[in-house]
């Protein structure tokens, strides 16, 4: 039945608007990964009354809850040769009608009523129970990125003790010290990063299709904002730990450039 009315479809891709035609269907974009169906496929489909029929698939849409397949009147028609029996009924913009579910329910031949604000109230409350879970990501991913660059950045220099005291004794300061270190370390931060953002697209979308149940789709789309973000915690973690390191550079003593490397 042609949904224009009542359901807007949009391309998975161009996030243009779709609408039915005579030449194919249009199939949900979750029901299209799990059955391995692209645009320009053909697929079986069977009538009511048990009739089946080739036809293509023109286009698949985005939907984030439950599978369906949309086809226009003309072409189912067309391919079963019979009248369309409609068995459902979609009403849009009920305000003020609170009960319309339950009058609808004493109406002869109605076998049930359902209310899609549940579904959407359902939907919801998965979203907000993920968002606890990727708070305590952040965190402690935060954590663990502190801790793994306060430790590289004290192993490099216990590593080049004797080379920072060379630096003190022909008469560096403390700050041309901190700039001589300090710009090795912001550089490598700068460089996982770039690394590390296009990996976590990667991670992010492994995870979602683990987490993820047939009948819902979660959208794995990132804003530039996030990205940005992510890249500027980075560099404030990474600003914090040189603070942290700028007093044991201070405590390195002239004396250990003369010691042996023996």
């Amino acid at each position: 039945r042609s949904a224009g009315n009542i359901f807007n479809l949009y391309d998975i891709k161009t996030n243009e608007k779709l609408k039915l035609n005579n030449k194919g269907v249009i199939v949900s974009e979750k029901f299209a990964r799990l059955n391995d169906i692209k645009s320009g496929d053909f697929i079986i489909i069977e009538s009511i009354n048990g009739i089946k029929a080739e036809v293509q698939v023109t286009d698949i849409c985005k939907m984030h809850f439950q599978h369906y397949l949309y086809i226009s009147d003309n072409l189912y028609k067309q391919l079963f040769d019979e009248a369309i029996h409609y068995n459902k009924i979609a009403i849009t913009n009920y305000k003020g009608y609170e009960n319309v579910g339950q009058s609808l329910e004493n109406v002869k031949n109605v076998a049930s009523v359902t209310d899609f604000t549940s579904f959407v109230d359902q939907f919801n409350s998965t979203i907000e129970a993920l968002d606890i879970i990727i708070g305590a990501v952040i965190i402690t991913s935060g954590a663990l990125a502190f801790v793994v660059l306060l430790n590289l950045t004290q192993v490099n220099i216990s590593e080049r003790t004797r080379e920072i005291a060379t630096l003190k004794v022909i008469g560096l300061r403390d700050r041309e010290i901190y700039s001589y270190l300090f710009k090795e370390i912001l550089m490598l931060s700068a460089i996982g990063g770039i690394c590390g953002l296009p990996l976590g697209m990667v991670e992010l979308k492994m995870v979602m299709s683990i987490i993820e149940i047939d009948m819902i789709l979660f959208p794995t789309e990132i804003k530039l904002l996030s990205y940005v973000l992510a890249y500027g915690i980075t560099f404030i973690f990474t600003f914090v730990v040189l603070l942290f390191t700028r007093r044991p550079l201070r405590k390195i003593e002239m004396v250990e450039s003369l010691k042996s490397v023996e």
